[in-house]
Formats: C-alpha cells, sequence, structure tokens
C-alpha cells in the first residue's frame, strides 16, 4: 500500500473530505473548477501527493469526483524544485532517492492547474521522543458468564512539546484478523485511532479494540493544520465558506508535515 493510502486509510477519511458531505449542492458546484489536494510528508519516507475535482452531485447528494492526472506538480525544497511523476488515479510521487522529508526542513508543493499556480508550505516537525508502553499484551473482558472484570488499560506515555499535536494509531496486523465481538465485519479497517491531543499520555481500553491478535502502535506528531482540518471535520456545520485548507492560489486541500516515533508492538488476548 502507498504511503498515502496507507496514512490516510486509518489516520485521515480515505479521501480528503475537507467538510464536503455536508455541503450543499450548490456550494459545491460554485467550486467545481477547484482542485482539491491531499499531502501528508512523512519524515523518511517517499514523497506522494494526490489530486482530485470534484464534478457533479447526484441524487442522493453524494459527490462524484474525478482525478487530476496531468498536471504539473513540484515539490521545493531549499529553493529547488523537484518534478513529481504522475502515476494515475490522481497520484503524483517523487522517487525517494531524489528526496525525502527529514525533521526540521521545510517543503513547498506548486501545482499548475489551467490558469492558477496552486502553492502550500510546510514543515516536518521532530519526531515524538520516549514512547513507550505499560505492557505489551492485553486481555479483553469476556461478556456472558457473570459480571466480567476489566483490566487496567494500556498506558503510553511519551515526552510532549508545548503546543505540540500528536495523534495515536493502533493497527491489527494480522493477515485475517479475528473479531472480538459476533457483530464485528472481519472486512471492516481493524484500526483505531485519537483524535488529535495536545498531552503526553494516552490510556487503551478494550472498547479501542475490535480484533485480536498483534498490533502495531504508532505515535505521530502533526502540525496544526491537520488537527484543525481533523476537528473541523467532525462538525455538522461545514460549509465551504470556513473549510479549513492551507492551498493558497484557489485550491483546496492540505498539505502538512508528519513525524511517526517508534512503533510498539501490542497483542490482544481474550
Amino acid at each position: 500500500m502507498t504511503v498515502l493510502a496507507r496514512f490516510s486509510s486509518f489516520l485521515l477519511f480515505g479521501c480528503i473530505a475537507l467538510g464536503f458531505f455536508a455541503c450543499e449542492e450548490e456550494e459545491v458546484s460554485q467550486t467545481a473548477d477547484q482542485a482539491v489536494i491531499e499531502s501528508y510528508l512523512i519524515s523518511g519516507e517517499a514523497i506522494q501527493v494526490k489530486i482530485t475535482q470534484i464534478i457533479a452531485f447526484d441524487p442522493e447528494n453524494q459527490q462524484t469526483r474525478q482525478t487530476l492526472d496531468k498536471l504539473p506538480v513540484s515539490i521545493i525544497h531549499r529553493g529547488k524544485k523537484y518534478p513529481l511523476s504522475a502515476q494515475g488515479e490522481g497520484i503524483y510521487t517523487l522517487d525517494a532517492k531524489t528526496l525525502v522529508p527529514q525533521a526540521g526542513e521545510a517543503y513547498g508543493l506548486e501545482v499548475i492547474y489551467g490558469s492558477k499556480t496552486l502553492t502550500a508550505n510546510t514543515e516536518i516537525p521532530a519526531k515524538p521522543l520516549g514512547f513507550t508502553s505499560s505492557t505489551s499484551t492485553f486481555t479483553v473482558p469476556t461478556f456472558g458468564g457473570g459480571f466480567p472484570s476489566f483490566p487496567d488499560p494500556v498506558k503510553l506515555n511519551w515526552k510532549s512539546e508545548s503546543g505540540a499535536y500528536y495523534l495515536l494509531v493502533v493497527k491489527n496486523i494480522e493477515s485475517s484478523p479475528d473479531p472480538i465481538f459476533e457483530n464485528i465485519d472481519p472486512e471492516d479497517l481493524p484500526n483505531f485511532r485519537s483524535e488529535p491531543i495536545q498531552a503526553n499520555s494516552y490510556e487503551l481500553n478494550f472498547q479501542n479494540f475490535r480484533f485480536l491478535g498483534r498490533h502495531q502502535v504508532i505515535l505521530y506528531r502533526i502540525r496544526p493544520e491537520y488537527a484543525t482540518l481533523y476537528e473541523q471535520n467532525g462538525t455538522n456545520s461545514l460549509n465551504l465558506a470556513n473549510v479549513p485548507t492551507n492551498i493558497e492560489g484557489g485550491g483546496l486541500g492540505i498539505f502538512t508535515g508528519i513525524a511517526a516515533a517508534d512503533v510498539l508492538s501490542l497483542t490482544v488476548n481474550n
């Protein structure tokens, strides 16, 4: 799975929602010529950008999108421009041998879309340090045989910086995840993600797990623009007048830097 697909599939919305799902049809029709950009620069990983465009609504008010596949797209780093290669389906990539994001470095994005030049800037935050877990195993309670015994939560800790935002992801890595409860569809995405938090600790309880087996626990440090987009998408009053975006020049979307801590292992049993 590509970096963008892997990250967005369990950290954000699959494809960037930006509140469009809460917008009225006439509001979207007024911005049908705008490109929607989604790019997460993760320290040490290959750069990828996804560009789409909303073109219509169906009778049930669902979006129809098309990908934009033949645009000049470049990353700018330390005054040098690096053209990306179109891979189809709106995906543009830069060979990791050419350039990979590094903590503390600033990066720019430039997309030529018709007569518009869309730009954005971000910086890769420092990697979260001191990420630890109170345990490497967790036993979910058994229901149906009297009052269950609830286990202590998994206590996660790290060294936080003042004002910094963090996000936790718990990902089941079994090839055939075993659901904890019968009403869980094995085809459901077997992951958990927290909301963006400004803290140095987090507790995982049995409600955070849907599948047994091996899990990866990943702590991401994210930038304020990502936290704002995440928080705004959870409201019901979004419209295109107040959708957060850091794309300038007449586009929508997000171009943001992300850093991940070391991955912890956790096994869930019953």
